[in-house]
């Protein structure tokens, strides 16, 4: 298919207004799809989504789908961003074209969570999550240069979390060197199995065959994975006498150590013991069943087909499912006979699906005809199989019975099937199809746009791939739906103006960035006098003067760019800063819960809206706040400590107690966690105990040099107060 489809134009141009609507997910989900065209056209409009809209927090994998030389730049410039977690996410992007910048991001990253006991209460709230610091560390071993290597040797040595430092240990050994072998072999002593697990697979990669003395100790380690992967190194440093460990662990009552000797048979391949794998796969265990089929798969040996055909119809369907695998890669014409008769009375959805999947990978003459009936299945998971089977093994022209078998789901209201039968349509060159996606895409309800544009990521990334006639066609298709929707919007100017205010606006960026900010004014006011609409310099000009605290220039040009652009996020976000600086709590709520509602990802922005509704009194709306925010982020005492003193504002004071008492006796609480752990103990009994604590919370915060009292401590003590009464009035008098 060579022919540009006629319903093309009216898809780019919903997916071009979707892309600048109100709604964030469905803005994200169109500039993804956007991003798998891989055109000129297409990277043209990425790029200005990049620099307008608060998106870059996933943008920087949608980049890496295009241009290798204009993603890099992209991704530079979301290095820069103010959220850590967006640099750190571009800085592993980066990670394959490692760059100054994108090491000093991630290096920066890793240096500010080390030190996070040295930050504000803000400053904690802001920092980089564990999932974001996990990636960090990975794309720090990538790169893999002295001064990354040194960083993580500090992350692994004071790191606390176990998580973490096994990922650390990990990273640490993608690029292995004989400067390794002293900390890894402290490792080894770590009281946590996987930084031990990882410690010694570290050490197999330095491939050292003295590190066998080290390791032997480790085959007699408590936990099964330790065990197994120092059998494993040890049998590839040329010392095969690790049978009588594997013996051990198979003979173990502990099933975990049955598991991890047959995952070290596996790794290992040692000859030996391949009947001794057979022999498991009766086991009355379904999970040692499974691994045993899951090494003689690692063994690839023809004659064990047999015994995996007989797996597949074994009473587990996790055995089932490893067993179809298997044997479809050991021998795949007795995979197609068994995997096809098995299919007929296998009475597991997930595991008839799986099958589906394994005969379209196979082929075969009767593949088609055979598994066109399981479109009628009644699990979705069954159809979705089928439908993407059948797109594998027909190259074109499919039967009738299996067009009208899919296209009935085209028309249907479970939208994943939707999505399936459109794309196969589609693939097959029933143009037509792209009818649905336009019209789902011209829908007011954003999980139908949401859906379309999915399915229209999929098209885009097909066209991608088939060759550069098709995606010039569809680049250029893009270019002029592009330049007639510019005009409706009445948003074109001259070539040669827009080049000259992208260049005079980069600049711009570069002074800020090296604190020129005098120049930088200069050339806003230069950029505002030829197009006094330009949303990204009113934005930044408000920032500038947010920055230097001249609140009231910063509100009139904030309130300009979102009279332009009413859901620009970082305007909404610093006119709400404007707001809280001035101690105007009541207009400050406003564009701080516009921000979240259109960037739900930002902490400071809860932060700075609790802020608020305390000051306004406005309690139970504050805890809902922070109760969302929680939700969102991982368990943070800053975040918990801040929820409970809100909670007992709220007059909630068991939940606040609640919240609380898990951190008693933890360093750096503060004032008010100490006064509610007090009021615990007093309603514990221990009054003596609360008042020493009381008093000594007294003395801190009347010390002149503590400045002034934090303005909810009165209401605290006053629920404490009344708390503390209720309980005594509760109680039995004294006999």
């Amino acid at each position: 298919m060579t022919s540009i489809p006629t319903q093309l134009p009216t898809l780019f141009q919903r997916l071009l207004g979707l892309l600048t609507g109100p709604d964030y997910e469905v803005r994200r989900a169109a500039l993804v799809a956007l991003s798998k065209l891989r055109g000129q056209m297409a990277a043209e409009v990425v790029f200005d989504r990049f620099k307008s809209d608060n998106l870059e927090d996933y943008l920087v994998f949608a980049m890496q789908t295009m241009d290798a030389e204009r993603t890099a730049r992209l991704l530079v410039t979301a290095l820069n961003d103010a959220h850590l977690e967006v640099r750190v996410r571009a800085g592993e992007a980066l990670a394959r074209r490692p760059t100054d910048e994108s090491v000093f991001a991630l290096t920066q990253a890793v240096e500010t969570y080390l030190n996070r006991n040295k930050l504000t209460e803000s400053g904690q709230a802001a920092l980089v999550t564990e999932e974001g610091l996990l990636g960090a560390a990975r794309a720090l071993g990538e790169i893999g240069n002295p001064m990354c290597l040194g960083l993580l040797r500090k992350l692994v040595l004071q790191e606390t979390n176990a998580r973490i430092r096994a990922t650390a240990v990990a990273a640490l050994c993608l690029k292995p060197t004989d400067a390794l072998m002293p900390i890894l072999q402290g490792l080894l002593k770590d009281p946590d199995a996987r930084v031990r697990a990882n410690a010694i697979e570290g050490i197999q990669r330095l491939d050292k065959a003295s590190a066998i003395g080290i390791l032997q100790p480790y085959l007699y380690d408590a936990h099964q994975r330790v065990r197994a992967n120092a059998a494993k190194a040890i049998w590839k440093f040329g010392d095969y006498e690790v049978s009588s460990t594997i013996r051990e662990m198979l003979a173990n009552k502990d099933k975990r150590q049955v598991v991890s000797g047959i995952y070290a048979i596996g790794e290992i391949r040692q000859p030996t013991f391949f009947k001794n794998l057979t022999g498991y796969l009766g086991h009355a265990d379904a999970d040692v069943r499974r691994n045993a089929v899951i090494a003689l798969k690692k063994f690839a040996k023809p004659e064990s087909a047999p015994d995996l055909a007989r797996m597949v119809a074994d009473a587990a369907p996790e055995v089932r499912i490893q067993a179809a695998g298997a044997l479809a890669e050991i021998d795949a014409t007795l995979a197609r006979d068994t995997l096809t008769a098995r299919l007929a009375v296998e009475p597991e959805a997930g595991v008839r699906a799986v099958l589906i999947g394994h005969l379209g990978r196979l082929g075969g003459d009767k593949g088609p005809e055979a598994l066109a009936r399981y479109l009628d299945d009644p699990d979705e998971r069954v159809v979705m199989a089928t439908i993407e089977t059948l797109a594998r093994l027909i190259p074109r022209d499919p039967s009738p019975t299996v067009v009208l078998g899919i296209e009935k789901y085209r028309a249907g209201k479970d939208r994943p099937l939707m999505r399936r039968a459109v794309w196969a349509l589609w693939h097959w060159g029933f143009l037509d199809a792209l009818d649905t996606v336009a019209r789902e895409m011209g829908s007011s309800d954003p999980e139908s746009q949401i859906s379309a544009l999915q399915t229209a990521g999929e098209i885009f990334a097909e066209v991608s791939e088939r060759g550069p006639e098709i995606l010039a066609g569809f680049d250029q298709c893009l270019r002029q739906t592009l330049d007639e929707f510019r005009r409706t919007l009445n948003k074109a100017s001259s070539e040669a103006a827009e080049k000259e205010i992208q260049e005079l606006f980069q600049k711009v960026q570069e002074d800020i960035k090296e604190k020129r900010l005098v120049e930088a004014r200069a050339g806003l006011a230069r950029i505002l006098g030829m197009v006094p609409d330009h949303l990204p310099a009113w934005q930044a000009q408000g920032e500038l003067f947010l920055a230097a605290n001249e609140l009231e220039e910063a509100e009139r040009s904030l309130l300009r760019a979102l009279e332009i652009g009413p859901n620009t996020v970082k305007a909404q976000f610093a006119l709400g800063q404007v707001y809280c600086r001035r101690g105007d709590w009541a207009r400050a709520v406003a564009p701080l819960e516009t921000t979240i509602r259109l960037y739900p990802k930002l902490p400071q922005a809860y932060l700075l809206l609790v802020d608020s509704l305390e000051n306004l009194g406005r309690y139970p709306d504050a805890r809902e706040v922070l109760r969302r925010l929680m939700a969102l982020t991982a368990p943070h005492p800053v975040i918990q400590q801040r929820y409970a003193r809100v909670c007992f504002l709220a007059g909630a004071v068991g939940e606040g107690l609640q919240v609380v008492r898990p951190l008693a006796g933890q360093a750096g609480l503060d004032l008010g966690t100490q006064v509610i752990l007090a009021l615990g103990e007093a309603l514990d009994g221990q009054s003596r105990q609360a008042a020493q604590t009381l008093l000594r919370l007294l003395a801190v915060a009347t010390d002149p040099r503590a400045g002034r009292l934090p303005a909810w401590l009165p209401r605290l003590a006053q629920i404490s107060a009344e708390a503390l009464a209720r309980s005594a009035a509760s109680e039995p008098p004294a006999p």
